[in-house]
């Protein structure tokens, strides 16, 4: 399977875009002319209903101008797992989309996989396991004002994902039904319990969306995370009766990803749009500078 191309010389209507994406999943914009950020900030208006910020987000990203961010701080010698954007969350992007601002020389491409196909090949015991009990979250913030100090592990402040008011982050969490505790240097912990899957808004479909595997690999060859152990990581992730997932499930997990897995070199203003639910995305190591910007809309509700 390849990416599916549509020239920017011959724009659709949004219309029909989303129905494109509800039959494919993705597109590939190309001829853009996109130069920068604000460039692609102006697609805004074609791509989305409605603009999402990343607030309750969990890596960390910048605006890097026209309010389109960064895709991400992590090395460059890394190759990301697929993944569905914010699924850890019950409110999450319906649309994401991708731009290649700045190509690397070598690799950097957002790799993207049929989560439909994905979710067809989990084992039954498995994806029965996932329905029954969901996935239990942990995550592991550092706080803004000791970023000198934990350098080395220092990964998300809880500021920049909940606001800088300690009050109001406790109001959120327990608006969202989470567990918390505050420890040394001001760190924030919280954990909960969602679900494995989600409906999809239109078509209705039940698919599977959750980091279990991204989150539980992400930090494997990221040093100096990898050296931590596995639960004082900055996401790590469980099934949700608390057991941590076994290799033999997650390389289950990860040959699902890889079998459905294409990937493509950006030239510079290609756009790649994916409906958040039908399709996962991740990134292929790089080399060279690289500038890739993201924005995130349509606002949906775990179903």
């Amino acid at each position: 399977m390849n990416f599916l191309h549509i020239s920017s010389n011959q724009l659709p209507t949004k219309k029909a875009i989303y129905e494109n994406l509800l039959k494919n999943g993705h597109i590939m914009f190309k001829n853009t002319n996109i130069k920068s950020s604000t460039d692609f900030a102006k697609w805004k208006e074609l791509l989305l209903d409605e603009e999402m910020t990343y607030f309750g987000g969990t890596n960390y990203r910048q605006d890097i101008g026209g309010k389109v961010l960064n895709t991400g701080s992590e090395p460059a010698h890394l190759d990301l797992a697929q993944h569905n954007e914010m699924s850890y969350i019950n409110k999450f992007p319906g649309i994401i989309a991708f731009c290649g601002i700045k190509p690397s020389n070598v690799g950097g491409h957002t790799s993207i996989s049929d989560n439909r196909k994905v979710t067809k090949n989990l084992p039954k015991n498995m994806y029965e396991r996932f329905d029954k009990e969901g996935v239990k979250y942990v995550r592991n913030f550092s706080s803004a004002e000791f970023i000198k100090e934990e350098s080395e592990y220092f990964y998300k402040d809880w500021q920049s994902t909940f606001g800088s008011d300690k009050t109001k982050v406790e109001l959120t969490l327990k608006e969202l039904e989470n567990s918390w505790s505050w420890g040394e240097n001001n760190k924030l912990k919280e954990w909960y319990v969602g679900k494995a899957f989600t409906n999809h808004p239109i078509t209705g479909e039940k698919l599977f969306f959750n980091p279990s595997f991204s989150c539980s690999v992400w930090f494997n060859d990221w040093h100096p995370f990898n050296k931590l152990p596995y639960e004082e990581q900055p996401f790590p992730p469980y099934w949700g009766n608390g057991d941590k997932f076994s290799e033999e499930e997650l390389n289950i997990l990860k040959s699902l990803y890889d079998n459905e897995t294409i990937s493509e070199p950006y030239e510079e203003g290609d756009i790649i749009v994916l409906d958040n639910i039908l399709y996962c995305h991740g990134r292929t190591k790089y080399s060279g500078e690289r500038i890739v910007g993201v924005f995130f809309g349509n606002p949906t509700v775990r179903l």
